[in-house]
């Protein structure tokens, strides 16, 4: 062993070793301004070293808590989009707020009880309702427990359908066809 990587041992113990380590270099090797000066930049290094992955460690943890955010912002939206897209009849009559009020109070009546539904008949034959389906036309004749809507292109039907659709894939609602 050279005299460089002795001066470097000793250095290293005196900074890192246990304080009976740190005795016997102290005994063993005359500390030489070489070994102090060794154990001066061992100690800066290892300080810098040591700020540098603390901050690596706080970068680290930031990116972390970031990725955790936008992965929980993605996660609601998909949530959220999902909740949309299958939207039953109940909770599009119930969370649609001061939004299509017509359609709503129309559902509402389409969802009632069969014997309840028929004391209103003659009062709701005056009151229609059509929307948009892919672009075309249609006249919403039903809307079922399972939480579909039903569509006709027969604007005279009054009951049944040609399809059944999820009220989400319709636009548009009115009392009167347009033209």
């Amino acid at each position: 062993m050279n005299k460089e990587t002795e001066d470097q041992i000793a250095a290293v113990m005196l900074l890192r070793g246990t304080p009976k380590q740190q005795k016997e270099v102290l005994e063993h090797f005359a500390i030489t301004p070489v070994i102090k000066d060794t154990a001066k930049q061992i100690y800066e290094s290892s300080y810098q070293m040591q700020l540098v992955a603390n901050k690596l460690f706080k970068y680290a943890i930031e990116l972390e808590n970031q990725i955790a955010a936008i992965r929980e912002k993605e996660l609601k939206e998909k949530s959220e989009q999902e909740l949309f897209e299958h939207l039953h009849i109940d909770d599009f009559i119930d969370n649609n707020y001061r939004k299509d009020c017509y359609a709503r109070w129309i559902f509402n009546h389409f969802r009632l009880p069969a014997v309840l539904k028929m004391d209103f008949d003659q009062f709701m034959k005056d009151h229609k309702l059509f929307c948009i389906y892919q672009n075309e036309q249609y006249r919403c004749t039903g809307a079922s427990r399972m939480g579909d809507v039903w569509l006709t292109k027969n604007f005279n039907q009054e009951t049944g359908y040609q399809l059944r659709v999820k009220v989400t894939d319709c636009s548009n609602w009115s009392p009167e066809l347009n033209k």
